[in-house]
């Protein structure tokens, strides 16, 4: 053993070979052998270990060969894996990069301060009607900026969509509707509605103009559920400071046509437009917290040869004053454009009404439908009397016309009907008359008697809600025209 200790590598072939030994012994005796089998114990050992060595080399080169290909199976499975999350990462970014591109928002800050629209002050170039235009947007509209929760969420919608219409509501009286607008009748509701579509060229913006000149609050509280809020507006501008009264009446329909708007399915954002005069609408635009432009405010510090300029009679603008209105308007949506983050969630809840705000539920029934304005059961018409449609009628809507002779009756439930008196060119020159009886008592002053703003004439005014008969009986010369707009109707 001392020599074999000397000789390393001697001894380490010892130990082998025991090795060898004792594993072919456990391999043999692992072997069902049969007691009559005669094995010669040395070929068996060295048999069996030459057997087990091989094998062991064969064992030794799968596990190698195994272990490479789990190695490079690995390797594989990483690419692959790693491929495949670069290709959802890819294709995550991509669609995120497309789905911006759709829905983009307006880049960067708008520029509130040198904010203008149209053509008509840039053909003028008045070196200082930027600086009269930002005098007169800090006076009109940051004195009375109101609540812009609303707003500020019309633009995060915006912000959120790929696709889609968006509609713009515009109420008011001659002024909206564009009189005096000048060449190319320029109106603020199409330069406001534009400036809109191109923060969003993704979008389609429609201006829903349902204004009719020479009318107020009243009349627009029972047209509005059939001519504009069908669109879904997101925004409603309301202007009725003309043609409304000093009176408790005009703070009453104002308050309820404003309540009707905001309580509305599309729940819209409503900013009123004051001009030259204010009756009564600042109760409502208080009590809402609605944002406000009081042009009055506004050209209160121009001088006279600038407010002259703006307008062809000191009441309606041109074609200047429609732009003023409309860069005044983009002004304030451009600066809550550019602040929408900060802005909460609106309250949607309106506190209790200040009036009896009766005109909530204003109903309107015409002649033809039109719209979500149903046609009326037709009343009972005798003589001369039928249904016509005035092209030149600012709402070209249905009326009841008679020329020469008779009588049309209708029959209504509500406790509270006013009857419409149309007028237009054709008929004011020469306008019928017929006397008026409710439940068979007439009327004082019949169709003569209608209000100057909205034509209207009061025939039931007790709150009381129960079915009352209308009738008209013709009393004019033959040929005088007379046309009734349609019986308007609330508390019902």
């Amino acid at each position: 053993m001392e020599r074999y200790i000397k000789k390393p590598f001697s001894f380490l072939l010892v130990v082998v070979f025991c090795l060898i030994v004792i594993s072919g012994c456990a391999r043999v005796s692992s072997v069902d052998v049969s007691s009559d089998e005669t094995i010669d114990g040395t070929l068996a050992v060295e048999e069996t270990t030459t057997a087990t060595a091989d094998e062991i080399a064969e064992t030794t080169d799968e596990v190698a060969t195994t272990t490479e290909s789990a190695t490079k199976d690995a390797g594989e499975v990483a690419a692959t894996t790693n491929a495949a999350t670069s290709g959802k990462q890819t294709d995550k970014t991509n669609s995120v990069t497309a789905a911006s591109n759709i829905a983009a928002k307006p880049a960067g800050v708008i520029d509130v301060k040198n904010l203008t629209v149209g053509d008509a002050w840039a053909a003028r170039n008045p070196s200082n009607y930027k600086t009269f235009l930002q005098t007169s947007y800090e006076k009109s509209v940051m004195a009375n900026p109101g609540n812009s929760d609303r707003v500020a969420a019309v633009f995060k919608k915006l912000d959120k969509m790929t696709s889609g219409t968006v509609s713009i509501g515009f109420l008011g009286g001659s002024i909206t509707w564009g009189s005096a607008g000048g060449s190319g009748n320029v109106v603020y509701s199409e330069l406001v509605t534009n400036w809109l579509q191109s923060l969003y060229p993704h979008l389609t913006f429609n201006a829903v103009n349902v204004s009719v000149p020479g009318t107020g609050s009243d009349y627009a509280c029972f047209r509005v559920d059939g001519q504009l809020l069908p669109s879904n507006p997101d925004i409603v501008f309301i202007e009725y400071a003309v043609n409304d009264s000093d009176s408790e009446y005009s703070e009453e329909t104002y308050e309820s046509l404003c309540r009707k708007v905001l309580n509305s399915k599309q729940k819209p954002a409503v900013i009123a437009l004051e001009m030259s005069r204010n009756y009564g609408h600042d109760t409502s635009i208080n009590r809402y917290d609605i944002p406000c432009i009081h042009h009055n405010d506004a050209i209160s510090s121009w001088e006279n040869e600038w407010y002259l300029s703006m307008t062809t009679d000191g009441i309606h603008p041109n074609k200047l004053g429609q732009e003023f209105l409309a860069d005044m308007l983009v002004k304030y949506l451009a600066e809550v454009c550019n602040n929408r983050a900060q802005n909460k969630t609106p309250n949607y809840t309106l506190p209790a009404p200040v009036t009896r705000s009766r005109y909530e539920d204003a109903g309107f029934l015409r002649g033809v439908a039109y719209g979500n304005i149903p046609a009326y059961v037709p009343p009972v018409m005798t003589g001369d009397w039928g249904e016509r449609t005035f092209d030149k009628f600012y709402d070209n809507l249905g009326h009841w016309v008679c020329r020469d002779y008779g009588t049309i009756e209708f029959k209504v439930t509500a406790g509270l009907i006013y009857l419409q008196i149309s007028t237009n060119m054709d008929i004011a020159n020469h306008g019928g008359y017929a006397r008026i009886y409710v439940d068979n008592v007439e009327i004082p002053g019949g169709t003569n008697a209608y209000s100057i703003g909205s034509r209207l004439i009061p025939l039931v005014d007790d709150g009381v809600k129960r079915e009352h008969t209308i009738r008209l009986v013709y009393d004019s010369e033959p040929g005088q025209t007379l046309s009734i707009g349609g019986i308007m109707y609330a508390q019902r």
